[in-house]
């Protein structure tokens, strides 16, 4: 199918250039984890055509590496993943390059640069293009054009930074490979695709690719409750292949689909029904733009929807510029271009990222747009393969492969829930329907070599599928979950291994008790039988999604450590580290932290002092120490140089912060309190070195807060300066403010009503309460000429954060409960008695050190038969006291 006209895009080919242009050689290489680095590496090849480069793009492991030495011009993009890791697809160049027996003036005919895109929050801030730059110096390479490190933590994103480096680096190019005579650079508004399309006949020869190794599903079954908020499946595949073989530990990568369904939807709303089933073949205009590996060589569009192409995933901004093309509505095209600016990243990361907006949502808000066919390979993205722990072994299983699988599902502004693209379609396969093409990868842990060293397995949630295939002798499981009832993976499998003494299970159920219990409590309540097993050079290994678990987890072991084995601090630090180097002490690396030390805060008395539990986001809750205003904060930090390596650092520095994060706002944090003490000056370190901190006395004039578009923070930062960069870990503290409000205290009495129709006076006995109180109240209806259904009070929170003409209100509803049910009557009074001390509140907030409000309304609603609603809000003042947290100060 051709291209629009008014694009003359069949001008754009290499081929059909002078050959001077041919000349003008571009190597674009990115290493990219999501996908990030390689849409910005595209944006730029797009560039570099529209300059008459000839380019070719790869990923740096699919690039040829032995070729390298032949290249003149080559830029790099490389993002970061993890705590500093290369990208996946990056690794075996990066293997390559470390080699040893490389000359050092081996790439010394190479002209290039590089471009990190990476987080500053983060400790090896862009470390992986850090590397790369230095070591292409090493062998040779002449750098054109200085380093760009991009940062997610910028104002305008990532493109704060690569928009201007992207300037400067295009006017170095151009002045070093200029223009042929007779040609100039493409206008913005001309787009090259990378294939065109070409239509076959239905039963042209096909040739599939696929993996070898398919694999026959023969279970798929829910293990949480139905009530349970989280649907977790176990997922047996059944494998008839001589071929395959894994070890515990491994890995399962599968390509997710589409669902059927949803894919005719899609090409419903498109208007692609009339050629969908048509078969094709994609032609590829360029070298380095190859149809994948995995597709079939015959096409429709409706096969390649379903099988190969994501339309549910939130897309990146080059979705975005290419549908500014298509686009025939002026103010749609105006929009599109805003969201692709370096300005327009705040509004693209509000209407996009934020609220995890899907692709097929983005056309249907711009339907003005109409995709060209041979655009679709170059606009949405690969369905890309997923990795998931194998949860089964060979020896119990021959010929089966089981799965663990959390099947992803949240929410977000937007009014339909997000679903993960692979679990949605695992969840609804049938068993004995279907077979999948899987390919199998190696894990990164291992069991000891000999059965009779005792190992400990810390697998809480569905991390403990990983260890279901290492069980099989005399082991140690510690469990954690959050009910009994609900989500206690296995339980059968693991009552059955205990009775036929192969395992000793301990579990902790977080919320079937008051008091939150995690696997790191029950560590410490078997400390005895937990150091016996470090004495006898048992081994551990841990799995599980926890930002917190591992740290938690560390420090329970330490604790064991010094009450159990006398140990001091520092030695504990050492024993830890001793069974780290010997693969004692294991962490499945895919969340491990690999910084190249611990830093390890512990608050005095932190075992003692009450914890405030908070809820960070809509299934996750932390804990944290609580403290008041004019409390000293003291304590000691620990720094671990990992692995034994030497850390050479500017020094060390420990602050305390209180600041206020806008999350519309991002990378400006406001800080209203900062106090800094210098623990180190410049120097190195090879073994664990401790620091006691003192803060005396801190004002902490506003109570912590953490709410939907904006967060009020204490905590304590320690900082390790570098010359490339700092290393940097935080320690939040939860804070609790008790300033009272204004004396009086007055009723609330106001009148409502609708001529002729209604009366009503409603009266509460307050307008001030605690966190504790009881609002009472009474409502009289005066004059009642229409028929009312039922009537309903509920407490709303609305947050307002920012000033005009930037300001945001979020209205949340606390609690909602009816009143009434049936018609009153003329005359009749309704009483309102509701206990707040249940309810999730805090204090009102005012202007908040000019930033943000938080205010409480009581909202009563009238609903008459009709189903037409009356409204009348009143706010309220709601303070804490002291008496209500255990402190008596003589407050009444």
């Amino acid at each position: 199918m051709s291209s629009p006209e008014e694009l003359s895009l069949e001008k754009l080919t290499i081929s059909d250039q002078p050959p001077s242009v041919s000349k003008r050689q571009m190597l674009i290489l990115y290493g990219s984890q999501t996908g990030c680095a390689q849409d910005v590496a595209e944006r730029i090849s797009r560039q570099a055509r529209r300059r008459h480069f000839a380019v070719r793009l790869y990923s740096m492991d699919e690039y040829d590496r032995e070729n390298l030495i032949n290249e003149n011009l080559v830029i790099f993009f490389c993002s970061t993943t993890g705590q500093g890791d290369e990208p996946d697809n990056m690794k075996k160049f990066w293997k390559f390059l470390l080699r040893k027996n490389l000359p050092r003036d081996i790439l010394n005919q190479m002209k290039f640069t590089v471009f990190g895109l990476g987080d500053s929050s983060y400790i090896r801030y862009n470390w992986p293009s850090k590397k790369l730059y230095k070591r292409l110096l090493q062998l040779g390479a002449q750098s054109i054009y200085p380093r760009g490190d991009g940062d997610d933590q910028h104002y305008l994103g990532i493109d704060g930074t690569l928009d201007p480096w992207l300037e400067g680096l295009w006017k170095v190019l151009m002045e070093m490979y200029p223009l042929p005579s007779g040609l100039d650079v493409l206008h913005t508004d001309v787009l090259p695709a990378s294939f065109h399309i070409e239509f076959v006949d239905l039963d042209s020869e096909n040739i599939a690719n696929h993996d070898k190794i398919y694999a026959r599903l023969v279970k798929n079954e829910r293990i949480t409750a139905h009530d349970h908020y989280q649907d977790v499946r176990h997922i047996e595949f059944n494998i008839n292949s001589s071929d395959f073989k894994y070890e515990p530990g491994d890995v399962l990568v599968v390509r997710p689909k589409n669902i059927p369904e949803e894919v005719d939807e899609f090409i419903k709303m498109m208007d692609w029904e009339e050629i969908a089933d048509k078969a094709f073949k994609l032609v590829s205009k360029y070298e380095d733009r190859k149809v994948p590996a995995h597709w079939d060589s015959v096409l429709t569009l409706r096969k390649m929807f379903e099988n190969y192409l994501d339309i549910f995933s939130t897309p990146r901004r080059s979705f975005f510029e290419f549908l500014s093309f298509f686009t025939t509505n002026e103010d749609h095209a105006e929009k599109l271009k805003e969201f692709c600016s370096a300005e327009g990243q705040d509004d693209l990361y509000t209407y996009n990222q934020r609220v995890r907006r899907m692709i097929v949502e983005v056309l249907q808000d711009f339907p003005s747009a109409k995709i060209p066919l041979e655009y679709i390979p170059d606009m949405f993205p690969e369905l890309k393969p997923r990795q998931y722990s194998i949860s089964s072994s060979s020896k119990v299983h021959p010929s089966q492969i089981h799965l663990t699988v959390a099947i992803v599902q949240y929410k977000t502004r937007l009014q339909k829930p997000r679903r993960g693209v692979c679990t949605k379609w695992m969840s609804g396969l049938r068993p004995g329907a279907c077979e999948i093409p899987v390919v199998v990868t190696r894990g990164t842990m291992r069991l000891p070599i000999s059965v009779s060293t005792p190992v400990i397995f810390i697998g809480p949630g569905t991390g403990v599928s990983v260890m279901r295939a290492f069980i099989e002798d005399q082991n140690y499981l510690f469990f954690g979950c959050r009910y009994h009832d609900k989500d206690f993976y296995y339980q059968e499998q693991w009552n059955r291994y205990a009775d036929e003494k192969k395992l000793k299970l301990f579990a902790a159920f977080s919320r079937d008790q008051d008091k939150r219990i995690y696997v790191q409590h029950i560590l410490r309540d078997h400390a005895k039988l937990v150091y016996d097993i470090l004495d006898r050079r048992g081994h551990v290994y841990i799995s599980g999604r926890s930002d917190n678990m591992p740290n938690d987890v560390r420090n329970a072991f330490k604790s064991i450590l010094i009450s159990e084995g006398k140990m001091t601090d520092e030695e504990t630090e050492k024993y830890m580290i001793k069974m780290e180097k010997e693969k004692r002490y294991q962490q499945e690396s895919l969340f491990s932290f690999s910084a190249p030390v611990d830093i390890d805060i512990r608050f005095n008395g932190e075992e003692n002092r009450k914890l405030v539990e908070v809820k960070v986001d809509r299934d996750r809750r932390e804990r944290f120490p609580l403290y008041f205003d004019g409390e000293t904060v003291a304590g000691r930090v620990t720094i671990r140089p990992r692995d034994g390596k030497r850390l050479e650092h500017q020094g060390i520095k420990i602050e305390f912060v209180g600041n206020i994060e806008l999350f519309y706002d991002r990378g400006n944090h406001y800080e209203f309190a900062s106090l800094v003490q210098e623990l180190a000056v410049p120097g190195e370190m090879r073994q664990p070195q401790f620091f006691d901190f003192e803060f005396k006395n801190v004002e902490k004039q506003y109570e912590s807060y953490h709410g939907i578009n904006v967060k009020l923070r204490y905590f304590v930062r320690v900082t390790i300066s570098r010359r490339l960069t700092d290393i940097v870990n935080e320690k939040d503290i939860w804070v609790y403010s008790y300033r009272m409000p204004v004396e009086g205290n007055s009723s609330i009495k106001m009148e409502v009503g609708i001529e002729d129709c209604l009366h009503i006076e409603f009266e509460y006995n307050k307008s001030k309460y605690h966190l504790k109180d009881v609002i009472v109240g009474k409502i009289y209806f005066l004059l009642v000429r229409i028929k009312i259904k039922h009537m309903e009070l509920s407490i709303i929170r609305r947050e307002t954060t920012g000033a005009a003409p930037n300001q945001y209100n979020e209205s949340e509803t606390i609690t909602k409960f009816e009143i009434m049910d049936g018609a009153p009557v003329r005359g009749e009074t309704i009483p309102i008695r509701l206990f707040l001390g249940g309810f999730e509140l805090t204090p009102t907030f005012r202007d908040v050190n000019k930033k943000f409000s938080t205010r409480y309304y009581l909202n009563l609603v009238l609903v008459d038969e009709e189903n037409r609603r009356y409204f009348k809000q009143q706010e309220i003042t709601i303070y804490r006291r002291k008496i209500d947290d255990g402190i008596d100060d003589g407050q009444e």
